[in-house]
């Protein structure tokens, strides 16, 4: 699959995950539950939802995307990738980039939301209208929210 920028993808999330870890050392926020079972430190309580018998804790997913113009749409395919944990859900907004004619700029920003129920990345693909007379710029993908749903007795 074909990803634009990566460097810089890989960057942001290599500096992101030495802020985690750099949050988690100072007890500002808990450290995840396979980490912690390394240390020998107790996992960081799960959060219950008592209305669907359903425990969630934090997890970090890292979506990439690839994509081409096709005349007033966008063709965007994706993946996410969470390695934290298997059943899992969350969001993430899609920012896409266009240029009209008159050569003035717009993000077109769209929300998503996303799950799975074992340990395979999720794969996405959609036609984001971009209007008559753009020319697609980028299209980048921002990961919003992601927790892992251990569902009750599995």
């Amino acid at each position: 699959m074909r990803t634009n920028r990566s460097h810089g993808v890989v960057t942001k999330a290599v500096e992101q995950r030495a802020c985690f870890a750099l949050l988690a050392v100072l007890g500002l926020i808990p450290i995840p539950a396979p980490l912690a079972q390394e240390g020998g430190a107790a996992p960081p309580a799960a959060a219950a939802d008592e209305t669907t018998s359903e425990r969630e804790a934090k997890c970090e997913s890292a979506v990439s995307v690839s994509y081409e113009q096709w005349n007033t749409s966008a063709r965007v395919e994706g993946t996410i990738e969470n390695s934290t944990c298997g059943a899992s859900r969350g969001d993430y907004t899609l920012l896409v980039s266009v240029r009209d004619d008159a050569g003035e700029s717009k993000v077109i920003e769209i929300e998503r939301s996303w799950q799975r129920e074992d340990n395979q990345p999720v794969v996405f693909q959609e036609q984001v209208p971009i209007g008559d007379d753009v020319e697609l710029r980028r299209v980048r993908a921002r990961s919003n929210h992601c927790v892992c749903v251990e569902v009750a007795g599995g």
